[in-house]
């Protein structure tokens, strides 16, 4: 059985959800204060901890958001050293991917991955 649902409906169950949305918002904003990671950054680097590598397009796509914003919040993520790059040769593009997920997996990252946000992404920090 399929169900149909009306916009109104629809409607209505967003405006309730909106103000969850944004409390949750607000709480991931105080837990970055102090740490020069942003909500938006940190949504990017979930996608890269959550699947790993992805293009830029690939990050956008998954956050409904531009590709053109992904691209700056890989690039400011980038030059803090939080992600980091690889070319896939064969297809000429770059792929990201966050330096905590190969924390994780084992490989050395170095010092470049700051030890709070390691912990932030993993849950208890």
């Amino acid at each position: 059985m399929v169900v149909v649902m009306s916009g109104e409906y629809i409607y209505a169950v967003l405006r309730r959800i909106r103000p969850v949305h944004e409390l949750s918002a607000r709480a991931v904003t105080a837990a970055l204060a102090g740490s020069d990671i942003t909500m938006p950054m940190r949504a990017v680097l979930e996608q890269l901890y959550d699947a790993g590598p992805l293009t830029v397009p690939a990050i956008a796509r998954r956050l409904f958001v531009t590709r053109q914003g992904v691209q700056v919040l890989v690039d400011e993520a980038k030059r803090l050293g939080y992600t980091d790059a690889q070319i896939i040769e064969a297809l000429g593009v770059l792929q990201y991917f966050a330096g905590i997920s190969v924390v994780i997996n084992g490989l050395n990252m170095g010092d470049d991955v700051n030890e709070s946000v390691k912990a932030f992404l993993r849950g208890d920090g």
